[in-house]
Order: C-alpha cells, then sequence, then structure tokens
C-alpha cells in the first residue's frame, strides 16, 4: 500500500511476513516530495520492478530494481513535450503485452499518456476534456487494445480505447439509461474472465454504477440498488 505522509513524502507498507513502513521519497535519494494532496498510482512490471506515480507539477516515477531510485518522467519524454499535470489530477499506471509502460493523467484538461517503449515520449490521447477532479482507470483488454476511461465536463463517462489508433466513446450515452457521474468520482475499469468490459463510478446521488460491454453493447447497473443495504459511496479520485 501506499500513501502520502504529512510531510508530503510517498511511503509505502509493505509485508514480507509482517508489515513495515518505508519513506520511499527519502530512500530515493533526491526524489522531491509530492504535491500535497498528489494522486498516487502504483505498478509492477513483467521484470519485477516496482513504480510507484506521483505529481508535483511534473509526473515523477519512484523505481525499485535492487533499490529505490527516481525519474522525472515529464522531463524524460523528449520525443514529443508533456504538458504539467494539472493540480489534482488522477493517475494510473499499467503495462502492455508488449511490455510498454503506460502513465496516464491529466494535463491542460486533456488525457495524456507517458509511455516507455525503449524511452519516455507523451501522446495527447485526444476526446472531449477532462472534468476538475475526474478519476482515471487504464487497463488493456485480451484483445490487446487499450483502454482509458475518464470523467468529462459534462460529467459523462468516457473511453478512450487503442485499436491502432485512439478513438473516443461516449459510454454513458452508449448505455442508455445511465446517470451521470459526480464530477470528482473515482474510476476502476477491468475485464473478466468471459471478456466483458466493466468500468465502475460514482453517481451524484452516491450509488456505485457499473458501466458492462457485453453482446456488443454497453449497458448499466446501478450496483448500491442491486445489493440490497449496501451504504452510499464516499467520493474518491484516486
Amino acid at each position: 500500500m501506499i500513501f502520502e505522509g504529512a510531510n508530503n513524502h510517498v511511503y509505502e507498507l509493505v509485508y514480507t511476513g509482517q508489515w513495515a513502513c518505508n519513506d520511499l521519497t527519502t530512500t530515493a535519494k533526491g526524489a522531491p516530495p509530492a504535491a500535497p494532496g498528489s494522486a498516487l498510482a502504483g505498478y509492477q512490471t513483467s521484470n519485477n520492478n516496482e513504480h510507484v506515480i506521483y505529481i508535483n507539477t511534473h509526473v515523477y516515477e519512484l523505481i525499485y530494481t535492487d533499490h529505490w531510485a527516481y525519474n522525472d518522467v515529464t522531463k524524460a519524454a523528449t520525443s514529443a513535450t508533456a504538458p504539467p499535470a494539472d493540480q489534482g489530477s488522477a493517475l494510473a499506471g499499467y503495462q502492455t503485452s508488449n511490455n510498454n509502460e503506460h502513465v496516464i493523467f491529466v494535463g491542460e484538461y486533456h488525457v495524456n499518456e507517458l509511455v516507455y517503449t525503449d524511452h519516455w515520449a507523451n501522446n495527447d490521447l485526444g476526446g472531449p476534456n477532462a472534468g476538475t477532479g475526474s478519476g482515471l482507470a487504464g487497463y488493456q483488454s485480451s484483445n490487446n487494445n487499450e483502454h482509458v476511461n475518464y470523467i468529462g465536463f459534462d460529467n459523462h463517462v468516457h473511453e478512450l480505447v487503442y485499436t491502432g489508433q485512439w478513438r473516443h466513446n461516449d459510454l454513458t450515452t452508449a448505455a442508455n439509461g445511465a446517470p451521470p457521474a459526480d464530477p470528482e468520482s473515482g474510476l476502476a475499469g477491468y475485464q473478466t474472465s468471459n471478456n466483458n468490459l466493466h468500468v465502475n463510478y460514482i453517481s451524484v446521488d452516491h450509488h456505485v454504477h457499473e458501466l458492462v460491454y457485453t453482446d456488443d453493447q454497453w449497458r448499466h447497473n446501478d450496483l448500491t440498488t442491486a445489493a440490497n443495504g449496501a451504504p452510499p459511496a464516499a467520493l474518491s479520485s484516486q
């Protein structure tokens, strides 16, 4: 588990037979502190390296090979200049089956991708602008398509999907009857073993909703109502 401390350092709670706490900012000598309230994201790559992403205007990476070090990923993206991250931007990070690493953030209200092939580069993924406080989710499906989900200023859940090129879908409109998202809702996106795609979000009434892609169409479920007695959800864009 990763979290930001009161001193704006990034910490790790790690279990190796017992729980311990590591100050990753101090351990990765020279790493700048996180911005107050920075989003965090963590993922492991196929070479067993560990990655923790945070924001201090630039997007930074704390990376564990056999020791903790840090990279200014925004600065490293020299082949396509990356904008600074918007204040309050969420983060998402994942690796695809071709071993590329992807870090998603919002800069100048655009959804951007920092991608590592053998070097870092930045892509502006397009689509309508992301709303202030929007959550982000990124994942790869079994057909090798890449999916990035965010909330627009229209409070709709949007999908940017890569199928050889990036294109945009408005999932709220596609799933007839789906309510708008709370503008500060977090997001989660994933694929299940039956190849259905799922995107979860919180609506303005604090119900948890599911957008699910099955039988070649998007549908909507109110999970809070379906789970009788479930309490309203608290908001989180992390």
